[in-house]
């Protein structure tokens, strides 16, 4: 279980470098920054496939060196994981992904005003 903090991190960098890099080039249903807004037209979507990776690659990161922290505080049992405190901490993870969301929606919006 304590190794299970580092799964999110190194997914949502992973995802984040192949959008960042490889944004998908077509307004799909399948992969991507699906949202109302970023479907609009192909300058959105790539715009907010672009800048979801960019974002998730940092938030990715911080996230990785949370955990490394984490982690080195259970090694050395200055802290005890828990499933509660592991589940607590995955969420708060998922979280942070879920607000990213909001983030890039409110870039794109302000993008398409300018």
């Amino acid at each position: 279980m304590k190794y299970t903090i580092f799964l999110i991190p190194i997914l949502i960098s992973f995802v984040g470098a192949m959008m960042f890099k490889h944004p998908p080039k077509k307004i799909n249903l399948i992969i991507g920054f699906r949202t109302k807004e970023s479907m609009k037209d192909e300058k959105a979507w790539i715009f907010a496939n672009q800048y979801c990776g960019k974002l998730w690659i940092k938030i990715g990161i911080i996230m990785l060196l949370i955990s490394i922290c984490i982690y080195g505080l259970i090694h050395f049992k200055l802290l005890i994981l828990t499933e509660i405190f592991a589940t607590i901490f995955i969420l708060l993870q998922v979280a942070v992904i879920v607000i990213s969301t909001f983030i890039v929606e409110n870039k794109l919006k302000n993008e398409k005003d300018k």
